[in-house]
């Protein structure tokens, strides 16, 4: 009888134990899972700032290179207008002298021939040079003014040591006034004193010189075959002078300090 008294009051004691055993047990649970919970939370803080971080660096690197793109898609649309214009005034020349020469007919040939060959030399001289600064802005942007985007007939150095078309850099510091910044790089420009670039000047001239050069090589055939027919019908070859076609560029001029493209 005593013994059986005695199990039955170990029973409640052990029952108790368990219950502590399996709220400890829980406690211990419940902590790690609070920090591991917490350590979750700070890999998922710091995974989130660096995404944000390489978002925000892939964006502004997208913004610049646009940027980048708008300005050379500027520079090509003004030379387009440019050339556009060029190529209009030519067209009225051709258009003058068409009518000039319809309404001389009658008069003496030879004279008529001298001015036909004369006028088609100056249009050809035209369209040559055309080409030249179409060509020359192509594959050395340097020679064009960052502020026309135009081959620089007269180059002058700024406070900034950047060389700009005297009448452009005059309108801007004009325009901006005594707060004028360069154009370039953007800080305000020390002095407004502008220094002929006579180095530029030679080289844009000389380069010039060559590419039309090569261009008239390539045409020497055309201009052979125009006075020849000139000599046996001067209204034949009036004919075909007007409706030849447009010069062709040919892009593969070399030009020392401008790489050939392929």
């Amino acid at each position: 009888m005593t013994e059986r008294s005695s199990k039955r009051k170990c029973v409640p004691d052990a029952q108790a134990e368990a219950e502590r055993i399996i709220n400890d047990a829980n406690a211990e649970a419940e902590r790690i899972i609070d920090e591991a919970r917490t350590e979750a939370q700070e890999y998922k803080n710091h995974a989130t700032t660096a995404a944000q971080n390489t978002l925000d660096e892939a964006q502004e690197k997208a913004e610049e290179i646009v940027r980048d793109a708008q300005k050379t898609a500027d520079m090509i649309v003004n030379q387009v207008k440019q050339a556009k214009h060029d190529l209009i005034v030519v067209k009225e020349q051709l258009t003058c002298y068409r009518t000039g020469y319809e309404a001389l007919q009658a008069t003496d040939l030879n004279e008529l021939r001298d001015q036909h060959v004369e006028a088609l030399k100056k249009i050809r001289q035209a369209e040559l040079m055309l080409c030249a600064k179409a060509l020359l802005c192509q594959y050395n942007p340097d020679m064009a003014c960052p502020l026309s985007g135009e081959v620089m007939k007269d180059p002058v150095l700024a406070a900034d040591d950047h060389s700009y078309e005297r009448a452009f850099i005059l309108e801007w510091i004009k325009k901006k006034g005594v707060d004028a910044k360069s154009p370039m790089i953007g800080v305000p420009l020390a002095n407004f004193e502008l220094r002929k670039n006579w180095t530029l000047k030679k080289i844009i001239t000389h380069q010039l010189e060559q590419l039309v050069s090569k261009q008239r090589i390539l045409h020497q055939h055309t201009d052979l075959l125009t006075s020849l027919i000139v000599t046996r019908s001067p209204s034949t070859a009036s004919s075909i002078a007007y409706d030849a076609a447009p010069l062709q560029v040919d892009t593969r001029v070399p030009i020392p300090g401008i790489p050939i493209t392929p």
